[in-house]
């Protein structure tokens, strides 16, 4: 008994002394790594690559953890480790935003995505109308004829490429929320809505992609067809995306790697070129949004297309801009979340479109009434 307890008595003490010197080791590690990467300037993050706003310092024990855990010496390095052991091992990632799909086709699943992909949380009738009505004051104070006014719903990439999404996230109820709402305004107002899904669904079984592997948007030849079909719902000369001559460009990084703290190396997408459209138009850029204005505009020498064209859009409309601007004389596209600091003569044109990707339409209904006000 005497042993046993003897026994118990040297168990207690060693672990009051590990409990008191495991602090003091991680400390030491912490402070080792910090000298080594403020000395020979390793280590350290040169640049934010997840997407998001990383923790401030603060003494208080809650937010300082947040702040250890987003700028500890060589993070980026043991996730980078850590993401390429996950994905080869177990093939996920360790980031709620993104799906790992077939054959290296990544997706993600933020603002508002997987409701747009399962077809569930659709607009409800008056949501709609709202939406409609909004629409119809945009068309009335921005354009000069109701025929001169369009809206471009930018498809999902998960919607063309949902042959390489799991099985899990099968739509099962044959709709969307992008596909009822463009329904609505086309059944209840002669507002033009152009929502390419087909098209691009088409030519998707063809030799290039569409969209990037490894990030949320199309490439210049999935833009090329979606503003084929808006040229032609404005009453231009559209073409097809067989007259082009392809040629992949420069490698580029997605940002659904970066979401997922993958080494960039590992997962490179590449930039489509083409030629044998409009080769002849000579472009210039009087104004690129470089300082946070907002506006890009650019102007052909030699267009097919004599008329202004003016597009509020998202992120989705800087691959629009490549065929845009070799068809049309001038085309102004305005950042639709720096409306508010963008002149009102910049808004008129001969064309107006308001474009937006069907992940976004949920920030429509507010959007909409910044432009409008």
């Amino acid at each position: 008994m005497r042993r046993r307890m003897g026994r118990m008595d040297d168990q207690r003490k060693n672990f009051g002394i590990c409990s008191k010197l495991l602090p003091v080791l991680f400390f030491g590690i912490l402070l080792a790594t910090g000298i080594i990467a403020m000395v020979f300037r390793v280590g350290r993050e040169e640049e934010n690559l997840e997407n998001r706003i990383l923790a401030e310092f603060s003494m208080e024990p809650a937010q300082f953890e947040k702040w250890l855990n987003d700028h500890a010496p060589f993070r980026s390095q043991w996730l980078n480790a850590y993401a390429v052991l996950n994905y080869r091992l177990f093939g996920c990632v360790d980031n709620e935003q993104v799906i790992v799909g077939k054959d290296g086709w990544f997706f993600y699943t933020g603002d508002g995505t997987v409701d747009e992909m399962l077809g569930v949380s659709l607009f409800t009738e008056a949501e709609m109308e709202e939406i409609l009505v909004d629409l119809l004051a945009m068309r009335e104070r921005y354009a000069y004829r109701p025929e001169d006014f369009a809206v471009f719903v930018a498809p999902d990439k998960e919607k063309i490429y949902s042959r390489y999404l799991p099985g899990a996230y099968e739509n099962k109820t044959e709709t969307s929320r992008a596909a009822e709402l463009v329904r609505y305004i086309r059944e209840h107002s002669d507002i033009r809505v152009v929502y390419p899904v087909k098209e691009l669904k088409r030519e998707a079984e063809g030799s290039y992609p569409l969209y990037y592997k490894t990030d949320t948007h199309w490439n210049r030849l999935g833009a090329f067809v979606g503003v084929q079909e808006l040229i032609d719902c404005l009453g231009g000369t559209a073409h097809s995306l067989s007259e082009l001559t392809v040629s992949m460009g420069e490698e580029r990084t997605g940002d659904l790697v970066l979401l997922s703290h993958l080494p960039a190396q590992y997962y490179e997408d590449c930039d489509p070129l083409f030629a044998g459209y409009y080769d002849e138009a000579e472009i210039s850029v009087p104004e690129e949004d470089l300082s946070g204005t907002g506006i890009r505009k650019a102007v052909n020498e030699k267009p097919a297309d004599e008329r202004k064209l003016v597009m509020v859009r998202d992120s989705f409309g800087d691959a629009m801009n490549t065929s845009l601007c070799r068809y049309f004389k001038e085309v102004t596209s305005i950042n639709w979340e720096k409306v508010s600091q963008v002149p009102k003569e910049e808004f008129s044109g001969d064309l107006f479109v308001y474009e937006i990707v069907e992940r976004r339409l949920l920030q429509m209904p507010d959007n909409l009434k910044v432009i409008i006000q």
